[in-house]
């Protein structure tokens, strides 16, 4: 395990909870010197053409979003990943060489707080760097 902390992942969903996980990531790099990447996940679909569809209409507006964030939060890296949320997170940190994944809850509904806590869980058993959770 590396001493510092010179990459971190942050998933991002539109959500309050992400932002706010994204806006400590910043802070935390700043102190650390170290990058943030910005991750949006497309959930996997089993139609091939629905996936091409959802990557077209969302890759606008999450690009409009990831400017607004980096324009808050200085400069970041945005990636699109594709498929269920753990496994995607997780290939994306080793892609990146992140040292931490930061997770920002939502905590709007009990269904969100259940899915934050299940994608808490799995990622905690799974994943080779540490995972951060931000409360709300």
């Amino acid at each position: 395990m590396s001493e510092s902390i010179t990459a971190l992942l942050v998933p991002v969903d539109g959500s309050e909870g992400s932002a706010r996980g994204a806006r400590y990531a910043s802070e935390l790099a700043e102190l650390a010197g170290a990058t943030v990447t910005l991750l949006h996940i497309i959930p996997a679909a089993e139609d091939p053409d629905a996936v091409a569809d959802l990557l077209r209409a969302q890759r606008g507006p999450f690009a409009v979003a990831c400017d607004a964030m980096g324009r808050e939060l200085g400069e970041v890296d945005h990636r699109i990943a594709y498929g269920e949320a753990a496994s995607a997170i997780m290939r994306t940190a080793r892609e990146v060489g992140a040292d931490l994944i930061v997770l920002g809850s939502r905590g709007l509904t009990p269904e969100e707080d259940a899915w934050t806590r299940s994608l808490s869980r799995r990622l905690l058993s799974q994943a080779t760097c540490p995972v951060l959770v931000i409360p709300n």
